[in-house]
């Protein structure tokens, strides 16, 4: 069993539940195969702070004579974290508790049956996969699977490819998105109040949206200090992302250190990706985050991707561009390439790709 240890990617199951239920454990001896060991600088260990913590905002500021104010600490969590906490969001508990405990019964579904639910590259997304953000062969791997389907436009949605088990998932699911989907349409119109912009400007931009899900199951590991369950990166095709969880382990990058993003009951966290930070012209951080694991817990997160209609023009709003503001980037056409082609941290970051040199 030791040689497991020594494995490479290709020698291994592309399940990483499937690896871990074959050997036991990750590999001989409680070891981690080698494709999936990090180098000291990117360990989930290296540069964590236990101090800092992600702000956390209250729907409930947003009314009355505290607006003003609620407004102020929106716009500090967009510009100086890029993630907040969101409470007393108007999304019932008992269907975040629902779609957390129904996307952990699928992963825990036998191999056999999950297989059913594989991804086909050849035609869409849609399915049963190994989370991964790979550049090239060479990459090292992740500590986790996925399942991720389309949702909106309604034309998208493949039930097909949805699990037939357990049986309530997918109307748990439907609900959960619709939720979601309403509440991303609450915060849009306060990041234009907070920013300044026009009413449903975000929405007339970004055309007709799509909404895609994608959960990721993590395995604990016996050597969680050396490996990711998701490499570092920024969400560069969301315009943002809503994520539950119900284990800790998300991590943000805040001043050179990762921040623990808390599995706090009855929360919803909220990132602002890629498409926002272009809209806002740069005030609002679309930042690097990555997943830690442990040795002693699953973990599982269910996040939302809200994204343009492909052929958008994004740019920086004009109204937030003057003489002292000049546009940060360039307009471009949205293309609706997957969340999962994302980009490593020790490479060039997708926003640089679109940043006008002049401001670079």
């Amino acid at each position: 069993m030791a040689a497991v240890a020594n494995a490479s990617a290709s020698d291994l199951p592309w399940s990483v539940l499937k690896m871990v239920e074959m050997n036991g454990s990750a590999g001989g001896g409680g070891r981690v195969p080698n494709c999936f060991i990090r180098p000291v600088e990117e360990a989930a260990s290296h540069s964590t702070s236990l101090d800092l913590r992600v702000p956390v905002v209250d729907m409930n500021t947003f009314k009355g004579s505290t607006k003003t104010q609620a407004l102020q600490q929106l716009a500090s969590a967009c510009e100086s974290w890029g993630f907040f906490q969101l409470s007393n969001h108007g999304v019932p508990n008992h269907l975040i508790q629902q779609t957390l405990q129904l996307s952990r019964q699928f992963f825990e579904l036998p191999f056999e049956e999950k297989q059913k639910y594989v991804i086909d590259p050849d035609c869409n997304t849609d399915g049963y996969g190994r989370v991964n953000i790979k550049s090239s062969e060479n990459d090292l791997l992740d500590w986790g699977d996925s399942f991720v389907a389309e949702y909106s436009p309604a034309s998208s949605r493949n039930f097909d490819k949805w699990p037939m088990e357990p049986a309530a998932f997918r109307k748990v699911v439907s609900a959960y998105c619709d939720e979601i989907e309403k509440l991303s349409h609450e915060l849009f119109s306060l990041f234009e109040e907070a920013l300044g912009l026009p009413p449903a400007y975000i929405r007339e931009v970004c055309g007709e949206h799509g909404l895609q899900f994608g959960i990721n199951y993590y395995p604990s590991c016996p050597q969680p200090d050396l490996v990711l369950g998701l490499s570092a990166h920024s969400d560069n095709v969301p315009i943002i992302t809503i994520l539950i969880q119900d284990e800790a382990g998300l991590q943000v990058r805040k001043d050179g250190k990762w921040v623990q993003v808390d599995a706090i009951p009855n929360h919803i966290v909220v990132n602002i990706a890629d498409q926002l930070e272009v809209i806002s012209n740069g005030r609002f951080k679309s930042v690097v985050h990555r997943v830690a694991v442990n040795s002693l817990k699953s973990r599982l997160s269910f996040s939302i991707f809200y994204k343009p209609e492909i052929g958008a023009q994004i740019a920086p709003a004009p109204q937030l561009l003057d003489e002292l503001h000049p546009a940060l980037y360039e307009e471009r056409t949205f293309s609706g390439v997957s969340p999962y082609a994302q980009t490593r941290l020790q490479e060039q970051e997708s926003l640089e790709k679109i940043r006008l040199s002049s401001r670079k």
